[in-house]
């Protein structure tokens, strides 16, 4: 996922030498207000059923729902939902200027929540975020992409050496 921010800076600086693209980001900073700083500041991935309070099983479901059926929080942890694998499900927590809940019920699809609700503010629909809030797609991608959202591999063990006999 490209980091937005930082492609705005390119083109801010590429405005500087070019009157036509400085016309353009003109225009687009009159669209959209000053862009929040978020970051991901918790991930559980997959979440324990035990572990989501009502609303948060509220909002699990809701990030669920395909094509108007719903199902409940049991169900999609338990795998009983076609096309969604309870192993890449991901809930997140997004901190900065706002806080915002989001669910990954698969790789390419979610939705973020005003924190602590069930209203929807973006969906994540085949791998892109769905947001009428130019400002708040912007914030959200860059959260998304920056390097504290990536998972967290285990490391692995290191390989054991043989030590090698010296010689008497």
């Amino acid at each position: 996922m490209p980091k937005p921010k930082a492609a705005l800076r390119s083109v801010k600086a590429a405005a500087k030498s070019n009157p036509a693209i400085a016309r353009e980001v003109a225009a687009f900073e009159q669209t959209v207000s000053e862009i929040p700083e978020l970051r991901v500041v918790a991930r559980q991935a997959p979440p324990a059923l035990t572990d989501l309070d009502a609303t948060a099983r509220k909002q699990l479901e809701a990030a669920a729902t395909s094509d108007g059926e719903r199902f409940t929080a049991a169900q999609i942890l338990a795998g009983d939902v076609e096309d969604i694998d309870p192993k890449l499900i991901e809930r997140l927590q997004i901190g900065g200027t706002d806080s915002y809940d989001g669910w990954r019920v698969s790789l390419d699809t979610g939705a973020f929540f005003r924190a602590g609700s069930l209203e929807i503010v973006a969906s994540i629909v085949q791998g892109s975020i769905d947001c009428s809030d130019p400002t708040l797609t912007i914030a959200l991608r860059d959260a998304l992409a920056s390097r504290a959202s990536k998972p967290r591999r285990t490391p692995k063990k290191p390989a054991t050496t043989r030590r090698k006999r010296s010689k008497p």
